[in-house]
Protein backbone atom coordinates (compact mmCIF):
# COMPACT_ATOMS: atom_id res chain seq x y z
CA UNK A 1 0.00 0.00 0.00
CA UNK A 2 3.04 2.52 0.57
CA UNK A 3 4.09 1.56 -3.09
CA UNK A 4 1.12 2.84 -4.35
CA UNK A 5 1.19 5.96 -2.69
CA UNK A 6 4.48 7.08 -2.95
CA UNK A 7 4.14 6.40 -6.59
CA UNK A 8 1.02 8.65 -6.64
CA UNK A 9 3.09 11.02 -5.06
CA UNK A 10 5.86 11.10 -7.63
CA UNK A 11 3.22 11.72 -10.00
CA UNK A 12 1.32 14.34 -8.94
CA UNK A 13 4.87 16.20 -7.93
CA UNK A 14 6.02 15.39 -11.67
CA UNK A 15 2.38 17.36 -12.79
CA UNK A 16 3.18 20.10 -10.80
CA UNK A 17 6.22 20.42 -11.70
CA UNK A 18 5.26 20.37 -15.46
CA UNK A 19 2.27 22.72 -14.81
CA UNK A 20 4.77 24.96 -13.00
CA UNK A 21 6.73 25.58 -16.04
CA UNK A 22 4.65 26.29 -18.13
CA UNK A 23 2.39 29.59 -16.66
CA UNK A 24 3.16 32.34 -18.14
CA UNK A 25 5.38 35.47 -16.32
CA UNK A 26 3.73 37.84 -14.19
CA UNK A 27 3.05 41.11 -15.87
CA UNK A 28 5.87 43.62 -16.05
CA UNK A 29 5.71 46.78 -14.33
CA UNK A 30 4.38 49.48 -15.99
CA UNK A 31 6.96 52.42 -16.90
CA UNK A 32 7.29 55.37 -14.73
CA UNK A 33 5.53 57.66 -16.71
CA UNK A 34 2.54 54.97 -17.27
CA UNK A 35 2.75 55.89 -21.34
CA UNK A 36 5.17 54.13 -23.86
CA UNK A 37 6.66 57.04 -26.00
CA UNK A 38 5.40 57.50 -29.42
CA UNK A 39 6.55 55.83 -32.81
CA UNK A 40 8.93 58.19 -34.76
CA UNK A 41 6.58 59.24 -38.07
CA UNK A 42 8.62 58.45 -41.42
CA UNK A 43 9.31 61.31 -43.20
CA UNK A 44 7.98 61.02 -46.60
CA UNK A 45 9.98 60.22 -49.72
CA UNK A 46 9.51 60.72 -53.03
CA UNK A 47 11.43 60.14 -56.72
CA UNK A 48 12.71 63.40 -58.36
CA UNK A 49 10.33 63.61 -62.21
CA UNK A 50 14.27 63.80 -63.88
CA UNK A 51 16.42 61.21 -62.61
CA UNK A 52 14.40 59.27 -60.17
CA UNK A 53 16.35 59.37 -57.33
CA UNK A 54 14.31 59.38 -54.00
CA UNK A 55 14.86 62.42 -51.54
CA UNK A 56 13.31 63.36 -48.05
CA UNK A 57 10.22 65.71 -49.57
CA UNK A 58 11.26 68.73 -47.33
CA UNK A 59 14.72 68.96 -49.28
CA UNK A 60 12.75 68.49 -53.12
CA UNK A 61 12.34 71.88 -55.45
CA UNK A 62 8.48 72.05 -56.46
CA UNK A 63 7.98 72.83 -59.66
CA UNK A 64 4.85 72.72 -61.47
CA UNK A 65 4.63 69.54 -63.35
CA UNK A 66 6.25 67.76 -60.50
CA UNK A 67 9.00 67.24 -57.89
CA UNK A 68 13.36 67.49 -58.12
CA UNK A 69 15.72 66.43 -56.25
CA UNK A 70 17.43 70.13 -57.42
CA UNK A 71 17.01 73.43 -59.25
CA UNK A 72 19.19 71.94 -61.95
CA UNK A 73 16.78 69.17 -62.73
CA UNK A 74 13.56 70.92 -62.74
CA UNK A 75 15.50 73.58 -65.35
CA UNK A 76 16.91 70.25 -66.94
CA UNK A 77 13.03 68.85 -67.25
CA UNK A 78 11.66 72.77 -68.67
CA UNK A 79 9.52 73.16 -65.86
CA UNK A 80 9.59 75.85 -63.26
CA UNK A 81 10.14 76.74 -60.15
CA UNK A 82 6.78 77.03 -57.66
CA UNK A 83 7.23 80.55 -55.82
Amino acid sequence: MLKILLVVAVILFGIWLFKKDRRPPPPTKPTTSGKTPAPARALPILPCSHCGTHTDAREMVRGQLGVYCSAAHCQLSGDRIKP
